[in-house]
């Protein structure tokens, strides 16, 4: 949102996109280890298709960004940014029963193993 109401500051957009880049990460990071808990399938079918999903949708970003700001309004790209991301909150929340039903499966400890 930060992004979308000052596309005219450069110093505004520079600070921004570095801070943006920090949650980013960390998003990545929590929503990879998500998918990998919930999936159906094994870790490297669903660790594939996950980055097929990822990947795609960061080639086809920027043209379709900037077909919205030529056609409409540079402001527009980052307003949808913005609607995407409270969109997947939404959908994170609603899975989160998914992931709290499979963290325990993988945080459990494992019984130790006593040498012979």
């Amino acid at each position: 949102m930060v992004i979308a109401a000052f596309t005219s500051s450069q110093v505004t957009l520079i600070v921004a996109v570095i801070v943006s880049g920090a949650f980013v990460g960390l998003n990545n990071t929590l929503t990879t280890q998500a998918v990998m808990l919930v999936a159906p399938v094994e870790r490297p079918v669903a660790s594939a298709g996950y980055g097929f999903v990822r990947f795609i949708g960061g080639g086809l970003a920027p043209y379709c960004a900037a077909k919205l700001a030529s056609s409409l309004n540079v402001h527009v790209p980052f307003y949808l940014g913005a609607a995407t991301v409270v969109l997947a909150i939404g959908v994170l929340t609603a899975g989160r029963s998914l992931v709290a039903r499979a963290e325990p499966a993988v945080s459990a400890p494992s019984p130790a193993v006593t040498p012979s």
